[in-house]
């Protein structure tokens, strides 16, 4: 399979869309159990699903997320680690949102979630994407 078509390849050209990001000092696909705070500010590229679509029986919807944080600098402030945030928010949507990659699929973006400020040190967000029918 051409890498450029299958699942993996698709999330590996998203990672290349998203490279380059000012700030960004971390870049990498799936979630690390030891991430450290020297990583942040992060992102990180996680497949929820693919699904087959209904067209030719070959092709797949793949769902996934596109997590982003920063640590939370008591001198900085929340309220501009949010403004951060929701620019590098806008940042990746710019980047990815109906970008067409080969074979005519496209990415959409769908929500962008928040976690609710539960995290101690880090703010975290986290924007859900879907690419329509990778072979």
């Amino acid at each position: 399979m051409d890498m450029n078509t299958d699942i993996y390849g698709a999330i590996v050209k998203i990672k290349e869309k998203l490279e380059g990001i000012e700030g960004i000092k971390t870049l990498k696909i799936g979630i690390e159990p030891n991430i450290s705070p020297s990583d942040y500010p992060i992102i990180r590229i996680v497949i929820n699903k693919n699904d087959l679509t209904q067209s030719n029986g070959w092709e797949n919807d793949i769902y996934f997320s596109v997590y982003f944080g920063a640590k939370i600098d008591e001198k900085v402030g929340l309220e501009n680690i949010y403004k951060y945030l929701y620019d590098l928010e806008r940042e990746i949507k710019n980047r990815l949102h109906n970008h067409q990659l080969e074979n005519s699929c496209l990415i959409r973006f769908e929500r962008t979630q928040s976690d609710n400020d539960t995290l101690k040190n880090f703010k975290i967000l986290c924007s859900d994407f879907k690419i329509n029918a990778v072979l």
